[in-house]
Order: structure tokens, then C-alpha cells, then sequence
């Protein structure tokens, strides 16, 4: 009995898998036109607040730049140039678009 079993797992697992499938790639149409207004009403609601967080992001990361380098001309005037690099680079990445390292200086 155990050895049929085990003959018949890779069998079943094939069924099951192929129904998995199956039932995954059915669609159930397209919904009601008042679930599409609500749908496409959430995805504009998306759309703009996307828009302004971009733009506030964007906003607050120049205003760190700003402030990193008056950051990185105050360790160059202390002679602290090591410190002063490492917040250069930390500069150029935010303004490619990256995030700086944390808890490096």
C-alpha cells in the first residue's frame, strides 16, 4: 500500500497543479459599470496623491541637499575632511536619485 502511494503522489501533485492553473486563469468578466466607476475613481485618487508625495519628496530631499552642504562646509572649515567627503557622497546620490547611507558620520 505505502509503495502505491508514493507511485501516485507525483500523479496527484500533476492534477493538482495543472488545476491550480486552470482555475487561476479563469475571469469572472468584466465587473458592473458602478464597481468600474469606483475602480477608476480609486486609481485617479491614486494617481494624484502619487503626484503630490513626489513632489513634496522632492522638495524635502532639496532641502537636504542644501542642508548636507552647508553640513560638508562646516566640517571642512573644522578640518574634518574625512566627514566632509563622506556627506559629499552622500550628496551626489541624493541627487542621483538615492538614498544616503545611514549613521555613517
Amino acid at each position: 500500500m505505502k509503495k502505491s502511494l508514493w507511485l501516485a503522489t507525483p500523479l496527484l501533485c500533476a492534477v493538482l497543479a495543472a488545476s491550480v492553473v486552470v482555475w487561476s486563469n479563469q475571469s469572472v468578466g468584466d465587473p458592473p459599470t458602478e464597481a468600474k466607476e469606483l475602480i477608476e475613481k480609486y486609481e485617479r485618487d491614486a494617481r494624484e496623491i502619487q503626484e503630490k508625495a513626489d513632489q513634496a519628496l522632492a522638495a524635502r530631499r532639496d532641502n537636504l541637499i542644501a542642508d548636507l552642504k552647508k553640513l560638508e562646509q562646516t566640517y571642512l572649515n573644522a578640518g574634518k575632511k574625512t566627514a566632509a567627503r563622506v556627506v559629499s557622497e552622500q550628496i551626489a546620490l541624493l541627487k542621483e536619485g538615492g538614498v544616503p547611507v545611514q549613521g555613517i558620520v
